[in-house]
């Protein structure tokens, strides 16, 4: 992996209200300002994309650090650790079988956009601006 990207990084459809909501929450809930965000459409988020041969038809977040690339539930359960508990709970949803989560991922996906809207432009939440690339 390359050692210039600043791991560990989130990198979310900058485009999705419903997105931008979850990357509010979990800068809300972070117990410490460890994680760094991107969007999928920006400049970081199409290298990182092209590197890892992901699909720009992926509809998922991904989670990137030292370890790999993760997808959807996958990315979800490795981003929760980082947040204050309850929320880091989540985490332990990662003992159900990856298919049972992705399919719950996926259709929470498929309607994301239906239920907050999306903007022709990405978001960036007010925070932290060196944390956003």
């Amino acid at each position: 992996m390359n050692s210039e990207l600043p791991t560990p990084l989130v990198l979310y459809d900058g485009e999705c209200k419903f997105c931008h909501w979850c990357t509010d929450f979990i800068i809300q809930h972070e117990s410490s300002s460890t994680l760094n965000f991107a969007w999928l459409q920006g400049e970081l988020g199409t290298r990182i994309r092209e590197e890892h041969h992901v699909p720009t038809s992926l509809d998922s977040i991904l989670y990137l650090d030292e370890t790999g690339l993760y997808t959807k539930s996958a990315a979800a359960f490795r981003i929760a650790p980082f947040l204050s508990p309850p929320s880091r709970w989540i985490s332990h949803l990662s003992l159900l079988p990856l298919s049972w989560t992705d399919a719950i991922y996926d259709l929470i996906a498929r309607y994301r956009k239906k239920i907050m809207g999306s903007t022709s432009s990405c978001v960036v939440p007010n925070t932290d601006s060196e944390r956003f690339y």
